[in-house]
Formats: C-alpha cells, structure tokens, sequence
C-alpha cells in the first residue's frame, strides 16, 4: 500500500514539478520588473507594477476559459477520446485570439482615461498607460499560449510548461536590463522598456509552446488543422463560471490594490512589492493544484470518483510541507528580500510584520488551492464559482470598511484580508466537495 501511496506522490510531484518551474519563472519576470524599476525610479515602480497587475488581470480572466478547456480535455482523455480533446484545443486557440485581440486594443489605444478613473493620479495613470502601450502585443501571444498549457496539464505532459515559461523568463530579465538602463546600442526607455521586453518574451513562449507541441502531429494526427468543438456547450458550461470567477477575483484583487493606493503612497509602494514577494511563495500550491485538477478531471473521465479524495489528501499534505517548510523565509529574511526591490529604510522596516501576516495566509492559500481545484476538476463550477464569490466578498469587504473608518491603518493590518481569503477558500471547497462527491454525481463527456 505504501508503495502505491509513493507512487500517487511521485505522480502529483511529477506533473506538479514543471508546472511549478514554470509559474516561477513567469514571476521571476514581474519581480525582474518590480525590483528594476525600483532602481530607475519610485514612479516607474508603482506604475510598472499597476500596469502588470492589469495584465495579470486580463491573463488570469483568460486563465479561467483555459481551465474550463484542461477540464474537458482531462475528461476527454481519461476516456480515452483523444481527438476530441484536440478539437477543443483549436477551439481553444480561435477563442483567445479573439479575446486578445480585444485587449491589445484597450491596452494600446485606450487606457489613459480607465486608469485616470480608477486612480485620480495622472501621472500614475500616465506611465501606467506608456507600459501597457509598449506591452500591449504581448497580450496577441501570451493569451493564445494558454491553449497550450491546458493541452500540456490535460495530457499529462506539464514538461513544455516548464520549459516554455522558464527560457521565456531569461529573456524577459536580460531585455529588461538592457532596454530600461540602455546598455550598447540598446536605447535607454524605462519603463517602456520593461512593457517592451516582457512582450517580445511573450512572444518566445508561444513560439516554443508551438515547436514543442509540433511532436504532437505524429503523436496525434490533426493537432494543427482539423474541425473545431462542434457542440461547444459542454465547453461553455464548464467554462463560464472559470471566467467569471477569474475575473471577480482579478477584480477583487485589483480593488484591493486601488483601495491600499487611497491609503497613502508608501503603503501602496509596499503593497506593490509585498506583492511581488508574496507572489513568488504563492506558486506552489498554486502547481500542486493545477496537477490536483488535471488528476481528478481523468479520473472524472474515467469515471473513479471514489479516487478524487486520496489525490486531494496528498495534494494537501504536499501543500501544507511547501507552503509552511518555505514561506517563513519572508518574515524571517525580509530586509534582504525587500532590500531587492527599495533602498528605502522606511518601506524595509515596514515589510517585516507585514510578512508575517502573510506567511500564515500563504499556508490557508496552499491547501485551499488543492480543494478548489479539485472540486474545479470535478467539471461542477458552479459550485467553484459560489465558493470563491463568498469569499470574494469577504475578502473585499474587510478591506473596504478597514480603509473607509481607519485614518492610516497599517499594511500588516490590510494584508489580514489574505487570511479570510485563503481559509475561507479551503473552507468552503471543503464543504461544497464533499457535498458533491457524497452524492456520488456523474458527468456526460
């Protein structure tokens, strides 16, 4: 039994493992940004880090159609319908060119008079839009790359992740250096340089996610061409909630970071490097579910429901180890981590408790990661979508009353709200899941 139990182990770890490398590298190209930035100018910072958060919102809205399509293709797979799972794929591809060509135009035409609003700051609102301006074609290749993840991680093949994202992030950090200082014959663009340099990265992933995948024709004729999804309301239904519930947690977490703005301009400049940091040590549960997904999806397929439990269990110890045995580094190491992004002596003495606020938020997230996936990869998300919008509300809530009746509340007070956020995640997935797996539901593939 225990040799079957190393094996479930080993089976997460494996699938979880470049998945991991992956979303590590891609947020070694935001921490490349942030901590640059901070060099050339305090300005530049906080308008580079607004200005990804916006496309981390429009990413990660995206993220959720592409979770929708891993669901499916996971259920296609696991009944052995390969080629179906392939017809979503394109079906996949044709829905986020049309989705990014949307945004390109926002980004490249249109966001001033947006970021003015929510703001009321203009020259924030200024350079912000001068990054998403410069960074606005990446957005054509990195929504589009999304189909590809969610091919990978359904397959079971997570390595193309991995390798993708991570040669992706080593040119993301040297065009950084060269085109926001002008090194050589490089020009010397600030903080265009760094919307620059992320979008021809982004453009790299693709163009590896494509000749990696090109194995696939042999593999599975017709990866390329062939017919789409034709009834695309399986897709949809699993879908939709994703999107809906990506995209009020991106705004809820783009909220959060308008309302800390309010709260004065050192604890926004904070915010936006705790960010940074926190982002980092978010990753691996964050892996460990996605593989948790993709797991109980072909086990969904296959129709072993009484498995999804022993996945979850493991996904969920793994996530506790990881989150709990690396977080406490922030607290402990917080001069010389925040001392990367500010030679401020300020912000560096303000990050300290704030770290530890979200080092315990970091463990409820992780575990509360592995339990939302799974009850995602079930294919009910609906159930998903509720369970995420209580704590949404929540989350939002706290924050809101905490800056409207406190003068200058604390950062380390604001950033309690990842509390509510994360362990109120695991808290209801928990319920909602096993609510679901006593009634023992089948789905129609």
């Amino acid at each position: 039994m225990w040799r079957g139990s190393l094996k479930a182990f080993g089976t997460l770890l494996g699938l979880a493992g470049p998945i991991y490398a992956g979303l590590l590298a891609q947020n070694i190209i935001g921490i490349a940004d942030t901590a640059m930035l901070g060099s050339y100018g305090a300005l530049e910072q906080q308008a580079g880090g607004y200005g990804a958060l916006c496309i981390l919102v429009v990413y990660v809205v995206g993220f959720g159609f592409a979770l929708g399509l891993q669901i499916r293709m996971g259920q296609a797979f696991g009944a052995g319908k390969p080629q179906k799972a392939l017809k979503y794929f394109r079906q996949g591809i044709r829905m986020f060119v049309l989705y990014a060509a949307l945004w390109f135009w926002l980004f490249a035409f249109a966001s001033y008079p947006i970021l003015y609003a929510l703001t009321n700051n203009a020259a924030l609102a200024q350079a912000t839009s001068e990054y998403l301006l410069w960074r606005s074609p990446g957005v054509m290749c990195s929504l589009p790359s999304l189909s590809f993840y969610a091919l990978a991680v359904s397959s079971g093949d997570s390595k193309p992740v991995g390798i993708a994202y991570i040669l992706g992030a080593l040119f993301n950090v040297a065009l950084d250096y060269l085109l926001i200082f002008g090194v050589g014959l490089f020009p010397e663009l600030g903080i265009r340089g760094a919307g620059l340099a992320s979008a021809m990265a982004d453009f790299g992933v693709l163009a590896l996610y494509v000749l990696y995948f090109a194995k696939f024709t042999k593999k599975y004729p017709g990866l390329f061409k062939g017919g789409y999804a034709g009834n695309l309301k399986p897709l949809v239904a699993t879908a939709s909630p994703l999107v809906l519930q990506n995209a009020l947690s991106m705004a809820s977490w783009f909220a959060f970071f308008t309302l800390i703005e309010r709260t004065g301009a050192l604890n926004f400049q904070l915010s936006i490097i705790l960010r940074s940091i926190y982002g980092l040590f978010m990753i691996g549960g964050i892996a460990l579910g996605a593989a948790c997904n993709s797991l109980v999806s072909q086990e969904v397929g296959a129709g072993n429901w009484s498995k999804i439990p022993g996945i979850l269990w493991k996904g969920s110890l793994l996530a506790l180890l990881f989150s709990a045995g690396t977080g406490w580094l922030m607290p402990v190491f917080s001069t010389a981590i925040t001392g990367l992004f500010t030679p401020s002596d300020a912000l560096i003495r303000m990050s300290t408790p704030s770290l530890w606020v979200i080092y315990l938020g970091l463990i409820g997230f992780s575990i509360g990661q592995i339990w939302f996936n799974g009850l995602s990869g079930t294919g009910k998300t609906v159930r998903a979508l509720w369970a995420e919008g209580i704590c949404l509300v929540l989350y939002v809530g706290y924050t809101a009353l905490l800056v409207t009746f406190s003068e200058s509340p604390r950062s380390e007070v604001i950033w309690i709200a990842e509390w509510i956020y994360g362990f109120g995640l695991l808290l209801c997935s928990f319920v909602f899941l096993q609510y679901l797996l006593k009634k023992n539901e089948t789905l129609s593939h």
